[in-house]
């Protein structure tokens, strides 16, 4: 007699797929609003803005769901209860950050419901995760418009990516000490994604689904393990300590994916061997992304390569399963054994990268604001005075300071010690990011401004707004 083993779209559990969904939706919420409690310290209206983006992507989803209900002529309420619109968006809002403009995540959920769930058929069909599919499309056709405004700081993904992930012991201490340390990034008080950023929350989080049966443990366990472990080999051969895997896995939304994506029942294997194997090959992708692409964190794009390969790892694993229990067992440790190996070879062979003390300024939202108690020498501003109380001032933006490209330029009136006018004749910075910090209207806002006044702190965050304060300040100084 001949067994045939097959797999369903779900894993038989004790609970039904229904209140799954709702423990997961209750994680989840624990985690955004942790994110708003964050985000409420950049003031009031990233506060309102976090909320609206969660309210646009859930209604745009249930949008989606109900025109596809009309298109296969089955009733939207009978939709709905079965495909869970409500969970796709809440994980989509937490991977960007709180200044996100609504039309960016208002049409990135739109394509990851569309085209990452109901084009192959609805929940319980879709090959790949619908969240990470939505977050691809934000970070591939959206990166120039995704901010609000200029509030955007260097996050720790952005600086330890910028140093090519791996750096001399000295550059590593610097960076966090730079970040505050550790436990900063341990519980996420910088700017970043919305959900993303405090690893301790979301592993408690993640061990409270675990235990309720709503994810398996084996998933993020080895995800986060097999980075750790390669980290932690590389930083013995390069001299760093414990800090650099502790903050590897910390950092980039490694957490996050392991704990709220890699886990979809719907795209991961269904053999416990499969699910090993499917979470050692995300790290395996993340670390290569991570070091030899350019693409800072690499984790959504790792979990669409592996929900790619996910039918063909139960296939593996799902034939015969009474007489290859000895053969899982060898492919499964083999391919966390390979995956740590892997990663550890591509660290060590891959250029060190470095970083300077303070080479960039954290956003604070309590920190001093007037023009002349703030330093910004690291601008390097360079004054040209043209008489009549008209400035030329070349100053370092974004590019100058990151990779040294062309200083931007201003034209600046002083007149009886305040600003008259200031215009912005060179611009090298970001455009659709950068550019929103030297629009008519924020410079429009320092005119009668003087050493002794405070500006705004929403115009000192970014390397661009900085560098119009730099500006701003220097030939004030010069006109003193």
């Amino acid at each position: 007699m001949e067994y045939i083993f097959k797999t369903t779209p779900m894993p038989r559990r004790p609970l039904n797929t229904s209140k799954i969904m709702l423990r997961l939706f209750a994680g989840l919420m624990i985690v955004y609003l942790y994110g708003l409690f964050q985000s409420y310290k950049y003031g009031t209206a990233y506060l309102l803005n976090g909320i609206l983006l969660l309210v646009v992507a859930e209604a745009v989803s249930y949008a989606c769901e109900a025109v596809y209900a009309l298109m296969i002529k089955e009733k939207i309420l009978d939709v709905f209860k079965k495909s869970f619109p409500y969970i796709t968006p809440l994980i989509l809002v937490l991977t960007v950050p709180v200044n996100t403009s609504l039309y960016v995540i208002g049409a990135g959920t739109l394509l990851a419901v569309a085209f990452g769930k109901l084009v192959f058929g609805g929940f319980g069909q879709n090959i790949f995760n619908p969240a990470a599919v939505g977050r691809a499309i934000i970070a591939t056709s959206f990166a120039g418009v995704v901010a609000l405004d200029t509030i955007s700081s260097p996050t720790v993904t952005t600086v330890v990516a910028n140093a090519s992930w791996i750096t001399d012991s000295g550059s590593f201490y610097y960076m966090l000490k730079d970040f505050g340390g550790l436990g900063t990034v341990l519980t996420g008080n910088y700017f970043g994604a919305l959900g993303e950023t405090n690893t301790i929350l979301i592993l408690v989080v993640g061990v409270l689904l675990s235990i309720f049966d709503v994810i398996d443990y084996r998933i993020p366990l080895t995800y986060l393990g097999v980075m750790f472990v390669g980290a932690f080999i590389i930083a013995l051969i390069s001299g760093l300590g414990i800090d650099y895997p502790i903050t590897f896995i910390s950092t980039g939304g490694a957490a996050f994916g392991a704990v709220f994506m890699l886990t979809d029942p719907v795209t991961n294997p269904q053999t416990r061997p499969g699910k090993i194997v499917f979470s050692a090959l995300a790290a395996l992708f993340t670390i290569a992304i991570r070091f030899l692409g350019n693409l800072p964190e690499g984790v959504i794009f790792s979990i669409l390569l592996v929900n790619m390969i996910s039918p063909a790892i139960n296939r593996i694993f799902s034939n015969k399963q009474v007489d290859s229990i000895k053969r899982n067992i060898i492919i499964t440790f083999a391919t966390i054994l390979v995956s740590i190996l892997v990663l550890v070879v591509i660290g060590v062979s891959v250029e060190k990268g470095t970083y300077k003390e303070n080479t960039f300024k954290q956003f604070d939202p309590n920190a001093e604001t007037g023009l002349a108690a703030d330093d910004y020498s690291g601008c390097k501003a360079k004054v040209t005075d043209l008489g009549g109380g008209k400035y030329h001032v070349t100053v370092r933006g974004f590019h100058a300071l990151e990779d040294g490209g062309p200083d931007n330029e201003f034209d600046i009136v002083i007149k009886d010690g305040k600003v008259e006018s200031i215009e912005c004749t060179v611009f090298s910075d970001t455009k659709g990011i950068g550019d929103a910090a030297i629009s008519e209207d924020e410079l429009s806002s320092f005119v009668g401004v003087s050493l002794s006044d405070e500006v705004d702190t929403m115009s000192g965050c970014t390397y661009t707004s900085r560098s119009v304060v730099a500006a701003i300040q220097a030939a004030l100084k010069e006109a003193k």
